[in-house]
């Protein structure tokens, strides 16, 4: 799920598909307060939909930048499934801060965009101070609502040893040396795709939001 763009996804299908693995379509769209939303491809329809989204946000927003309205959300919804996003999602970056009833009220809008069935709170834990309070909070939310949710991985790179190449990357990207970069990088080495057994470590205390990831995965099926 690359942000606002599909760039890679040749290369990765075709890949997945000679390896035997099942490719998951997806973007985090970058809505015009600034929120961060996960999209995956259902359907063919739903994929169609995802260009069609990232076009309108595209023409949005300056050159290399993108910015979606909510509004433009509302007629391709269809053939989507929506994680609620990273911390910078709707109903996280609300929690984030215990404003409880402005999470929910995100999470209803997003509920009357999609439709409860494909709505899935994401959870997310790169060892951050107040991850597991936030994604405890998250999960509290879920349960409230009779809602699934989700664990994932909020991976910007292979392993660990190569958090150092991200950060050098995102230096370059902003034409800053290291020390002068340092608010734009990741806070630790710990944005990494992890294994399923580390992830099930991970979230001892919620396995169901593992254990859900394989139900929104199958429900995954553009081609």
């Amino acid at each position: 799920t690359d942000h606002d763009a599909l760039y890679g996804i040749v290369p990765f299908y075709l890949r997945a598909q000679e390896l035997g693995l099942k490719p998951i379509i997806g973007v985090e769209l970058t809505l015009d307060d600034g929120a961060h939303l996960t999209l995956l491809a259902e359907t063919d329809e739903g994929y169609s939909n995802l260009c069609q989204l990232i076009t309108v946000a595209r023409l949005n927003a300056p050159k290399g930048e993108s910015s979606l309205r909510w509004d433009e959300l509302n007629a391709r919804t269809r053939g989507l499934l929506c994680l609620t996003g990273c911390r910078r999602g709707p109903v996280a970056r609300h929690a984030a801060v215990n404003d409880l009833a402005a999470a929910k009220r995100a999470l209803s809008h997003l509920l009357d965009l999609f439709g409860r069935r494909n709505v899935y709170v994401e959870l997310q834990r790169n060892l951050r101070r107040d991850d597991v309070k936030l994604s405890r909070r998250l999960a509290a939310l879920a349960q409230e609502r009779r809602l699934p949710f989700v664990a994932t991985g909020n991976a910007h790179y292979l392993t660990r040893d190569d958090a150092d190449l991200q950060s050098a990357l995102v230096s370059i990207r902003e034409r800053a040396p290291l020390p002068q970069a340092r608010n734009l990088l990741r806070p630790n080495h710990e944005y990494f795709l992890r294994s399923p057994a580390a992830m099930m470590a991970l979230y001892s205390d919620l396995p169901e939001a593992v254990a859900t990831t394989l139900e929104a995965a199958e429900r995954c099926n553009a081609k």
